[in-house]
């Protein structure tokens, strides 16, 4: 069976920076999985394995300037049986987070047009985490939708609490109540799924991402395990990303389970998470208002009269500050980085000149 490039999200996105920069469409490629800078690729000719050039490598300042699943790269092709990818295209959405324990960002998904947020809800349901998604996501670009998963392992009066919680905090976000058991809430999760439009789920392990893939796909895509008789929860067994063509011609970018949702430098996306709360902000007396305890701050009005909630400030105020915590961490870094090169080069120059001696 025979795909274009439009198959698998090609778009006029891409087809401009092909035309500006020259580019053979034949040398066009997106990649759909990866493994230690080995890649696979999909190509309108069929899909070839692929490594990356030494320039390309060696030009990356970071692991962002690198192919990562989801991304649109330009080829060469020695033989068919593989290629070398030689330069990347723009991404149009990039979600990513700070690698966890490192100054560094790990790239989740490339080009993804909608991400589900997947919460359990018969399981340690956390609005804060939702908050801490959405702001990943909103700065990415992509558009998030909430998914209330396993819903017939509670009762209706407690997942209809959990969804309102959300909606109080983010009420412009889709949430979708579902179960696999009872087919609730299925059919309108599968009016978001759109041919050629790229989609992936995130959320905890064990939270039902990979059977509700497996339910659109249609078979066993992603492997489950069996549930855990301690704590109801799958073991999540998707380790490695991997973009998947669904029968319906979706595309799914499946993510491994995140223990942590660590923060990057996304204080626009934490904005947009928290519409509401910039709206209130722009009627603060003065505009560097720390919403604290300043004179005509209508943040700390809003909370006082009951119309915003304090839980979900505190919140607000906390995804600030690590995203401004990691900003620093980066400019230290980089100036670390500038003062080691400036260091170096004054060493090799005082043992050019001592040899000249």
């Amino acid at each position: 069976m025979s795909f274009t490039l439009e198959n698998f999200g090609y778009s006029s996105f891409q087809e401009l920076f092909r035309t500006e920069n020259r580019i053979a469409r034949e040398s066009v490629a997106r990649v759909v999985s990866d493994s230690r800078e080995r890649y696979l690729l999909q190509t309108s000719a069929g899909a070839c394995p692929a490594t990356i050039t030494g320039k390309l490598r060696f030009a990356a300042k970071s692991r962002l300037d690198l192919p990562a699943v989801g991304d649109w790269v330009s080829i060469s092709r020695p033989d068919h049986l593989s290629a070398v990818i030689e330069s990347l295209f723009p991404r149009r959405t990039n979600l990513e987070r700070s690698a966890v324990g490192k100054t560094d960002v790990q790239i989740i998904a490339a080009n993804v047009d909608t991400a589900f947020v997947v919460m359990a809800a018969d399981g340690d349901f956390s609005v804060n985490r939702v908050d801490r998604y959405l702001a990943l996501i909103l700065n990415s670009g992509i558009i998030p939708v909430v998914v209330l998963n396993k819903c017939d392992l509670t009762t209706e009066e407690t997942w209809k609490h959990l969804e309102k919680q959300i909606f109080k905090r983010h009420p412009a976000v889709e949430v979708i109540a579902t179960s696999l058991i009872s087919q609730q809430g299925l059919n309108i999760l599968k009016e978001c799924i759109r041919p050629a439009q790229t989609f992936c789920f995130v959320g905890s392990s064990g939270v039902g991402k990979s059977s509700l893939v497996n339910h659109f796909a249609g078979e066993q895509l992603l492997k489950t395990s069996q549930l855990s008789a301690a704590d109801n929860l799958g073991q999540h067994t998707t380790t490695s990303r991997q973009l998947h063509l669904l029968p319906g011609g979706a595309l799914l970018l499946d993510t491994p389970g995140m223990r942590e949702v660590a923060m990057s430098d996304v204080e626009a996306g934490v904005e947009a998470a928290f519409s509401e709360i910039e709206e209130f902000a722009a009627n603060c007396r003065f505009k560097n208002c720390r919403h604290e305890n300043e004179p005509g701050c209508a943040i700390s009005k809003a909370v006082t009269e009951g119309t915003l909630d304090e839980a979900t400030l505190a919140s607000y105020k906390k995804l600030l500050r690590e995203s401004a915590r990691f900003e620093q961490k980066i400019a230290e870094k980089r100036k670390n980085d500038k003062n080691f090169g400036k260091m170096t080069r004054e060493v090799l120059k005082l043992k050019k000149l001592l040899k000249g001696t």
